[in-house]
């Protein structure tokens, strides 16, 4: 699970790796065990993996630099391998700009997007995307990275055709790809539900359309139809938790704790229950929510379904879960007798209680 949880991190901070493989899969076909959380690993290790595919300029020669450009893009270099974005993106946009090469647009990309990104380095980061496009006018990647630009100028036409070459053109990578657009556009402020409802509409057959379509709804604070989406995707693959992660990280990140738990609200009707961390962040919610009583009847209720072998470590988890909610509604009696059964399963502070302080 750590390793997962990683693995989801780096998909959420890292906007341009992805991978590739043959995912075209009709909907009747799919099997409840490619859901599982430790078998979709597969699926989002290749997403990550498909802009090196996308990024491979076999048929553009490499820039001849004159000898003090070299030595600025050793410099460039060494700042981007020692993640200096910062001093490196300077430097490669002058390269750049100077051979066109694609090989060092990307790089100036790819620093750019690691930046806070001020409204002189939004700019910048456009003219690098539109220099790319200009001397690889039909990479893959070019559409993949206008795809976000668009989003962010509301540009709906350019921003369905991205979207409709990328699909045409890698038809074996689709899911790939809306899996890909599920975790690179979480940091948009806004996103065009036009859009969203074209991507969903026309490619409703994959499950990640879905993924998409949720996470698109929860950055515009459409609870209504996000919830509509959490409830199909729990409903039509039951042992998906991927989109909970991503969904929760988005809401976590601006404190949204009513719209996470009217997720898990959704979710915990339907079987299977939920794993470890997502526990945690449903807890925290309905903590944070005022909602001390349902949370208790949650944790009870799970308790006593779990099964008496091989559950110790979510029995302690349960137990510590249900200290913290007695901490805070003041009945230290209680938390301590919880916390003293959680240890007797090996489970002390971890779980909701960092998370709480």
């Amino acid at each position: 699970m750590k390793k997962f949880l990683y693995l989801v991190l780096v998909l959420l901070v890292n906007s341009f790796v992805l991978g590739c493989a043959t995912n075209k899969t009709p909907s009747s076909t799919y099997s409840s065990n490619e859901f599982n959380t430790d078998n979709y690993q597969t699926m989002l290790q290749k997403s990550l993996n498909l802009t090196e595919s996308f990024a491979e300029f076999k048929n553009i020669p490499n820039a001849d630099l004159a000898p003090a450009d070299f030595a600025v893009l050793i410099q460039a270099d060494m700042s981007f391998n020692q993640g200096n974005y910062a001093n490196a993106a300077p430097l490669y946009i002058v390269l750049s700009n100077k051979y066109k090469d694609p090989r060092i647009i990307l790089k100036s990309i790819t620093s750019l997007s690691h930046l806070r990104q001020d409204a002189t380095q939004q700019q910048e980061l456009n003219n690098m995307i539109n220099l790319l496009a200009q001397n690889d006018p039909d990479s893959n990647l070019v559409h993949l990275l206008e795809i976000k630009q668009n989003l962010k100028a509301n540009n709906l036409t350019k921003a369905k055709a991205n979207l409709d070459y990328l699909m045409d053109s890698n038809s074996d990578n689709q899911r790939l790809i809306l899996l890909f657009l599920s975790t690179n556009l979480v940091d948009l402020p806004h996103i065009n539900e036009l859009w969203v409802e074209y991507t969903l509409n026309k490619y409703k057959e994959y499950p990640e359309a879905h993924l998409l379509s949720s996470v698109a709804y929860t950055i515009d604070n459409n609870s209504f139809a996000s919830n509509q989406q959490i409830e199909y995707m729990k409903h039509n693959y039951p042992n998906w938790e991927i989109p909970y992660y991503i969904i929760s990280a988005i809401l976590v990140k601006t404190q949204s704790w009513a719209e996470i738990t009217n997720m898990f609200d959704i979710v915990t009707k339907y079987p299977p229950s939920l794993p470890i961390p997502l526990q945690n962040i449903y807890v925290i919610s309905l903590i944070k929510t005022n909602k001390f009583n349902y949370a208790n009847i949650y944790l009870q209720k799970t308790l006593s379904q779990l099964s008496l072998n091989n559950n110790d470590s979510m029995r302690g988890n349960i137990y510590l879960n249900l200290a913290m909610l007695q901490l805070e509604s003041k009945d230290y009696a209680l938390s301590l007798n919880y916390l003293k059964r959680a240890d007797s399963y090996g489970h002390i502070l971890n779980g909701t209680v960092p998370m709480l302080i």
